[in-house]
């Protein structure tokens, strides 16, 4: 998929360089008599519009890399700060309340000695899918780092916090 999406904005680039040549060489009287204006101007159109998305799909793509968490696929530590930061302001704003949730799996290092890291990262990613089913899509769920994940809960005060890790 990734690869795809790089061809595309490849092809884009080839396909506006390919119309701006011939661009080029009627603008210094060279015009090919057997390449009508018409693809001259179509090559470059869809050179751009390809272009464009090839590089708009690639961007969210490293977006994506930048606040994703590889192996849990949870939102990672850098994503969390930006929420954390953007959700206190709006409860200022607003006076609401919002509650936050650190979880640590007790004793991983252990499961990691015994079993080895593939299997401690399998029970990680198991564990990051539970806890991604069990919380509201308003909320904000990442993996802070190691065994450790963070639960930004919106529009939450200390009991309904309660209520939802129960």
């Amino acid at each position: 998929k990734e690869l795809t999406v790089w061809l595309v904005a490849l092809a884009g680039l080839i396909l506006f360089a390919i119309g701006t040549a011939l661009d080029l060489l009627e603008a210094f009287g060279l015009r090919l008599q057997i390449i009508p204006q018409l693809m001259e101007s179509t090559c470059i159109a869809i050179g751009i519009l390809l272009f464009a998305f090839g590089l708009r799909t690639i961007l969210r793509q490293l977006a994506d890399l930048a606040n994703i968490d590889p192996m849990t696929n949870l939102f990672n530590r850098r994503h969390l700060e930006k929420a954390i930061n953007m959700e206190l302001e709006r409860c200022k704003r607003y006076n609401l309340p919002m509650a936050i949730s650190f979880i640590d799996v007790d004793k991983f290092k252990q499961i990691n000695d015994q079993l080895g890291h593939p299997q401690g990262d399998a029970i990680l990613q198991r564990i990051a899918n539970k806890l991604k089913k069990s919380i509201r899509t308003s909320d904000t769920l990442a993996r802070y780092g190691g065994d450790e994940f963070v639960l930004l809960m919106t529009q939450t005060d200390a009991s309904g916090a309660n209520t939802l890790l129960s």
